[in-house]
Formats: structure tokens, C-alpha cells, sequence
């Protein structure tokens, strides 16, 4: 019996990268550009965030658009 170290069985996890979907993210974000008011009170409902997100510029275009829905305008960076 193989019996492996905790520190080789540690980085593993560590460089294992966590499920995600970009075009289901891209999804989203289109769909908010499509039906913005719809949507994203579907996305505030179901207590979407940009945590949300993988994808940092994903993470950025939701956390904007929003930030235009609740009325404060675009971010500045």
C-alpha cells in the first residue's frame, strides 16, 4: 500500500483550479445586457455577487452594471 504525505496530498489541492463556466458567466453578463432590469433583479434575488464569478473582468462587468442598477453609476477606478 502507496501511502502518500500530507504536503504532496496538500499541493495537489492547491493547484487544482475550482469548477467553474465562463461561457455560463458570459451568459449571465449578456443576458443582463439584453433584459439589464429583468435579470439582474433575478441576480439580486438569487443573491448573486460578483464573488460569484471566476473570472476577474467577469467579477468587474457584473459588479458595475450592478452598481448602475442600484443607481450609484459605474465604478472608477
Amino acid at each position: 500500500m502507496v501511502m502518500e504525505s500530507p504536503t504532496s496530498a496538500g499541493a495537489t489541492r492547491l493547484d487544482r483550479v475550482p469548477p467553474h463556466s465562463e461561457d455560463a458567466e458570459r451568459g449571465v453578463l449578456g443576458s443582463i445586457l439584453l433584459e439589464a432590469d429583468r435579470v439582474l433583479d433575478i441576480c439580486i434575488e438569487r443573491q448573486l455577487v460578483a464573488e460569484s464569478f471566476y473570472l476577474p473582468t467577469h467579477r468587474t462587468i457584473f459588479d458595475v452594471m450592478l452598481g448602475m442598477k442600484r443607481g450609484s453609476g459605474p465604478l472608477t477606478c
